[in-house]
């Protein structure tokens, strides 16, 4: 899969009030003619002291912190999807399209993709920057193809290639590891905790387990879904964190571990890791709506003994689909007993968890 990242130049006052008009928003009257007037003639002043400079106009952007604003531009950019054949991806002024290059998609495809945003930019008035638009090419026998997009004066950029992206704040890797991440976020938790260190001389076992929850934590265990440690040597990091700070609480540095754990009454890294998947399991299969509820295929096997809604694991030969979500959790959720499967609540699911696997809470 190849995939190309970009961002967008601001676009004038007036090409914004023509919007509703070109992009075929059936709105008239007075409606039409309130958001005209909501988005022209506008200036900003400056005051300091009680005294104001004098007015400039503001020819471009919509006013921040508005409603309108961001519905204004998402109905602007509402039709950019439907002029490539690749999967595009929108997130307020940054665009991925992304493909799987084979036989019967040729990176050619791509290229026509970026020549079709291009000429979109140019008719909407919202360029891209060739500058910020990057190539990222992911599997451990994807080419790097190079692709051009051209610029407002008509010459023509390579497109640069990209080691790592960063997407909502989870740094992807070609292979698919996500050890960049993990070593990045480790790095983020162990600063961290060294901020606490110097801030408290002496940490008890309540004081560090609030701090660890509310500070620490959540930068271990963000969208762990989608990067959860491939490695061992990975999954060791996260734990090590936990591991070492646990030692800096008055008179458990020379405990075990696990014991450490029980008396500081914190579970370890890796049975959050896989809690985490199971709740995440609970609400799909919860939930036929779900976006995410085709991932899974409930187990038509009447002969095997488990619960109702035990889930067929199809056969996978790369270690990286087996560590993949859909693959990875159908053990563990099978194995689970038919009374806490069929919870009546995603609380109770949580707490009846907690207490089917209290025995592996604190092991690693």
């Amino acid at each position: 899969m190849q995939a190309i990242t970009s961002g967008c130049h601001e676009i004038t006052i007036t090409e914004i009030t023509c919007i509703l008009f070109n992009k075929n928003i059936l709105l008239k009257g007075n409606l039409l003619m309130w958001l005209r007037d909501f988005l022209t003639d506008r200036g900003q002043t400056v005051r300091l002291d009680g005294e104001y400079s004098n007015r400039l106009p503001v020819s471009s952007g919509v006013p921040q912190g508005s409603v309108l604003g961001p519905f204004l531009f998402v109905i602007y950019i509402n039709d950019l999807p439907e002029i490539v054949e690749s999967l595009s991806l929108l997130f307020a002024d940054d665009t991925k399209i992304s493909n799987v290059l084979n036989d019967d998609c040729p990176s050619s495809i791509l290229q026509v993709d970026i020549d079709n945003l291009v000429k979109w930019s140019n008719e909407w008035q919202m360029k891209f920057n060739p500058q910020k638009c990057k190539v990222l090419a992911m599997g451990k026998s994807n080419p790097y193809n190079q692709y051009e997009m051209s610029t407002c004066d008509g010459s023509v950029v390579k497109l640069g290639q990209l080691n790592s992206d960063k997407d909502l704040g989870i740094i992807i890797d070609p292979a698919l590891t996500f050890s960049q991440h993990i070593n990045s976020q480790v790095g983020k938790a162990n600063r961290i905790l060294g901020i606490i260190r110097r801030s408290y001389q002496h940490i008890d076992k309540i004081s560090f387990k609030y701090l660890f929850t509310a500070l620490v934590r959540p930068h271990l265990e963000y969208c762990v879904t989608v990067w959860y440690p491939y490695l061992q040597k990975d999954l060791n990091a996260i734990e090590n964190v936990l591991r070492r700070s646990t030692k800096r609480i008055n008179g458990l540095s020379e405990i075990e571990y696990e014991e450490r754990l029980k008396l500081v009454n914190i579970p370890s890294m890796k049975y959050r890791l896989i809690r985490g998947d199971m709740i995440l399991t609970y609400k799909i299969i919860n939930d036929p709506t779900n976006c995410l509820y085709s991932l899974f295929d409930l187990s038509v096997d009447n002969i095997t003994r488990g619960h109702s809604k035990k889930l067929s694991k199809p056969f996978v030969k790369s270690s990286v689909r087996k560590r993949f979500f859909s693959n990875r959790v159908i053990n563990n959720w099978n194995d689970l007993p038919d009374d806490v499967i069929n919870s009546p609540s995603l609380n109770c699911f949580k707490n009846k968890l907690d207490l089917f696997w209290k025995d592996k809470m604190f092991l690693m």
